[in-house]
């Protein structure tokens, strides 16, 4: 009869966790969706967590940096782009990145608060050299 019970009770907190978990999301996507807008995110690294391929991706909203993450299957491609990104006007952090439209354009990059590389033409290599790099 115990084990009846105690087996209830983790059935009974098991499923608890998972409506939370599901109504979170439920949340998430109603904020995304109501009050909304769009800013320009940048791809900043690939993940592998077990059999979960994706990335990671940065954005500024007012001057802050918000970050989020997003499961894909080919995370290679997307690195050190940038994309349209729909966030949360009440929850900034609360975001969707649309890996399906790339932003090429720098002067939106740069009006959505990133720093782009520099460069000068060296003479004597016939190259281009950085001369000032920043991470974002």
């Amino acid at each position: 009869m115990k084990k009846k019970i105690l087996n209830i009770t983790i059935l009974s907190v098991f499923i608890i966790i998972v409506l939370s978990i599901l109504n979170e999301e439920e949340d998430k996507k109603s904020l995304l969706n109501k009050n909304y807008s769009h800013t320009i995110a940048k791809v900043i690294s690939k993940d592998f967590t077990g059999k979960i391929y994706g990335i990671k991706y940065c954005y500024y909203i007012n001057s802050k940096y918000y970050t989020g993450v997003k499961s894909t299957p080919n995370s290679e491609n997307f690195l050190d782009k940038y994309f349209v990104l729909k966030y949360s006007k009440e929850k900034n952090d609360i975001s969707e990145i649309y890996l399906n439209n790339e932003v090429l354009d720098s002067l939106k990059i740069v009006n959505a608060g990133f720093k782009l590389k520099k460069s000068k033409y060296n003479v004597r290599t016939g190259e281009y050299e950085i001369i000032d790099y920043t991470n974002q």
